[in-house]
């Protein structure tokens, strides 16, 4: 006998059925796919509406606390640490495991998701299609991580061929708060090269020594005219060249490339020579040189989206007597092309014009080049300084670098050029350079000093002086931002 109550569970019983026979596998793995399309914006959601509570939560949980990280990390974290980060040789490696895992566990979820739902059986074009656009689905998901993961690679590829790691060159910084507190300067002798596929060797025509205040970042550039004649040479080879060397000053990096034995210390024995003989020239302790092909400034500055500086004149651009254009006078928004034409130039001038443009490029690059812009143009800047750039920088220091190179962006950039009538390239008074730096120093150094004594509110509610110069003294220190138009 068929009771209401057996009634109600019958007619309950058909509407299930009716339901079930509804639930097509067309439908059933639409909705698996629809699992899926969950799961790509909020991995774990899928696992939760298909009854899977406990994983999904747990899925769920996970990706929010690393979303939440990294929300954290681009919001609160100085860009310049984060450039710190990006040099650190284990944080790459941190970043590339983490991306590839992220990525197949991303991937996985999506997959898992849609499986939870996925009919047994289906016509073979629903099932290639849900194939499909599961496959979008990871592919989507997948693509950043693996291209963060892909940065990482080459980053950590570029300081591992570029800075070196062996006890060669033994660290300048230490750990700790301030890592220059045991250096109250430090020299680095950098170098334009001129080598290239139609040329014999390279030729230093760019030497210049930049020597940084570590507490403040104030910097002191001194340049060293390619055609310096009887340079001083190391104490060991005083029996070889009694009245200093006899080429040309640039020419130094050829003589220690041509003999390797002479100069072991390091890995590059071009790079070596020019350091002692520079070091003996200026009475500076040269503490790391950097080397970079000229023609990488070109690809350098236009990954930074060019550099801003005042040209004093018409510049010619292309070979003389078959010109294609000028770099125009007035102050001017640079691509890398106009860029290497106004720092190399000598059609309009001479070298020793030449030289302060190639200050201008160097000190525009330095303040001008912010972290956001360098992170989104790693890729590019790293290829071009894996190809064209050696130094002898070790990796454990370029955290404590980008340190000071932060200070520097904001420091006062000066500048003095061993050029005539200080200096007469033909025969230079030596004891007269190495006299003219240790002054220049300690005028910087006192500067330095007023600057951090000097309290912030000093400067509250007082109108800055215009700078007006736009070309400093020959011969005499200046203003790199006044003569370059940095100001």
């Amino acid at each position: 006998m068929y009771t209401p109550e057996r009634l109600d569970r019958d007619g309950a019983s058909s509407r299930a059925s009716r339901r079930r026979r509804r639930r097509t596998p067309a439908r059933q793995t639409w909705a698996a796919v629809g699992l899926a399309a969950v799961s790509t914006l909020l991995p774990g959601s899928g696992h939760i509406w298909a009854g899977r509570r406990r994983s999904g939560i747990a899925i769920l949980a996970f990706f929010l606390l690393l979303a939440g990280g990294g929300v954290l990390l681009a919001t609160v974290v100085d860009p310049t640490q984060l450039l710190v980060y990006a040099v650190d040789t284990n944080v790459l490696t941190a970043v590339m495991v983490t991306a590839v895992l992220l990525a197949i566990g991303w991937s996985a979820v999506i997959v898992s998701a849609y499986h939870l739902r996925r009919p047994g059986q289906s016509s073979v074009l629903h099932g290639l299609l849900a194939a499909l656009v599961v496959g979008v689905l990871s592919f989507a998901v997948s693509t950043p991580p693996i291209y963060a993961a892909r940065q990482a690679y080459v980053g950590r590829d570029v300081i591992s061929n570029v800075f070196n790691d062996d006890d060669k060159q033994p660290r300048k910084s230490k750990e700790g708060k301030d890592p220059w507190a045991d250096k109250p300067r430090l020299n680095v002798l950098l170098l334009g090269g001129d080598g290239g596929r139609n040329r014999t060797g390279v030729r230093t025509d760019t030497m210049i020594v930049a020597s940084i205040d570590t507490r403040t970042g104030d910097t002191v550039m001194f340049s060293l005219p390619r055609n310096m004649l009887n340079a001083p040479m190391p104490d060991r080879m005083k029996d070889e060249f009694p009245s200093g060397y006899t080429d040309m000053l640039n020419a130094v990096y050829v003589y220690g490339t041509d003999n390797p034995n002479k100069f072991k210390k390091g890995s590059n024995p071009g790079a070596q020579a020019t350091q002692e003989v520079i070091s003996e020239i200026l009475g500076l302790k040269i503490d790391y040189y950097a080397l970079v092909n000229l023609k990488a400034f070109e690809e350098i500055i236009d990954a930074i989206g060019g550099i801003t500086v005042y040209v004093e004149k018409d510049l010619p651009i292309g070979p003389e007597g078959a010109y294609v254009g000028y770099v125009r006078k007035g102050k001017r928004h640079l691509n890398g092309k106009k860029a290497l034409w106004y720092a190399r130039s000598r059609a309009a001038d001479d070298d020793y014009h030449r030289m302060q443009r190639q200050r201008c490029v160097m000190a525009a690059i330095a303040k001008q080049a912010d972290p956001a812009t360098v992170m989104r143009s790693f890729q590019k800047i790293a290829a071009t300084t894996k190809k064209n750039v050696k130094t002898d920088i070790p990796n454990d220091d370029l955290p404590a670098l980008l340190q000071l190179g932060k200070k520097a962006k904001s420091a006062e950039i000066s500048s003095l050029p061993l050029i005539p009538p200080l200096v007469d390239t033909g025969n230079p008074d030596y004891p007269q350079i190495k006299a003219e730096v240790q002054e220049t120093i300690r005028k910087a150094e006192k500067r330095s000093e007023k600057k951090r004594a000097k309290k912030p509110s000093d400067d509250k509610g007082k109108a800055k002086k215009p700078k007006t110069s736009k070309t400093g003294k020959p011969g005499k220190p200046n203003s790199v931002e006044a003569a370059c138009g940095l100001d």
